[in-house]
């Protein structure tokens, strides 16, 4: 069977039985849907890493494996890559890393940059503007190549970012004439839905997300993971329908719709869940290594 054969045989008998049980898969189907999914897209925080935020080895050992077999893989996370390379550190292997949302892709450990879409200066400056319209300017960060500024330039922010190589300084009164990957800030839980659709009304050319059930990200209209894991996966000359996603939160939701397989993680928003064609186990119990291990017959950690 050729690979798109595969693809379509996936689409007709393959994606209903992961509906279902994940051991419902025969080894027939195992084989095509390793020949079917080229690429894997992970999300980070809540997907990828487990508790505090560490790379287990079992999901490693299973990234490592992928690899080896000509997989292609790809994170795709809001993080900025200053952080993101912190948590990843012994991800060693080729793979590519869209930072901001996708704002900005590099291939990894080299560091190349692929591609960029940023917010423009003017652009920021409405953003901060319609925060501090809004009310949001309690704490705002906005981020450059250079540095990342943030309000209020105060504890308990300044040590938590200090383990980070970046350089960090207050949001300027005028923001100057420096793009930024995204503005971002910290909401109320309780009325965080409501904040997003007004953040949205008022910034109708831009991309509004939650990133966290608190924390609300701006980037540029058109940047998104959905959009992240298309670029990716036409850098590499992958069908979309042969990549696979794994995701947890709100702005992981357009990734998980654009995927051929999307999955969702046991702890994810039930806005994740509702778009996935698979729910695994809780991002705490390797979840992401538990479908791995099952659709590429990979050895267990």
């Amino acid at each position: 069977m050729d690979e798109a054969g595969g693809v379509a045989h996936l689409k007709r008998s393959v994606t209903p039985l992961f509906l279902n049980r994940m051991c419902a898969i025969t080894a027939f189907e195992q084989g095509v849907l390793k020949l079917a999914y080229r690429l894997v897209a992970l999300d980070l925080d809540g997907t990828l890493l487990g508790a505090n935020a560490v790379l287990s080895p079992r999901n490693l050992s299973a990234l490592r494996q992928l690899a080896q077999q000509g997989v292609h893989i790809c994170i795709i996370t809001g993080r900025i890559p200053a952080t993101a390379k912190v948590v990843t550190a012994a991800i060693d292997f080729p793979h590519l890393l869209a930072g901001y949302n996708g704002a900005l892709i590099t291939e990894q450990p080299t560091g190349k940059e692929l591609y960029r879409a940023w917010l423009q200066p003017a652009q920021v400056r409405e953003v901060l503007a319609c925060f501090q319209e809004l009310g949001l300017n309690d704490h705002c960060d906005v981020f450059s190549d250079e540095c990342w500024y943030f309000t209020p330039y105060e504890e308990p922010y300044l040590s938590q970012t200090s383990r980070f190589d970046i350089a960090t300084a207050p949001i300027p009164e005028k923001w100057p004439d420096v793009a930024a990957p995204k503005v971002m800030t910290i909401i109320a839980r309780a009325v965080n839905q409501e904040i997003l659709q007004q953040v949205k009304r008022k910034l109708p050319g831009y991309e509004a997300v939650l990133s966290t059930p608190t924390l609300l990200e701006v980037t540029a209209g058109g940047v998104n993971k959905g959009t992240a894991l298309r670029w990716m996966a036409d850098y590499l000359d992958v069908p979309i329908e042969a990549t696979i996603a794994f995701g947890d939160q709100h702005n992981d939701v357009d990734m998980i719709r654009t995927a051929g397989f999307g999955v969702a993680m046991g702890n994810a928003v039930d806005a994740v869940k509702q778009v996935a064609k698979h729910v695994t186990a809780h991002h705490k119990e390797d979840g992401v290594a538990v479908v791995l291990e099952s659709l590429f017959s990979l050895a267990a950690s």
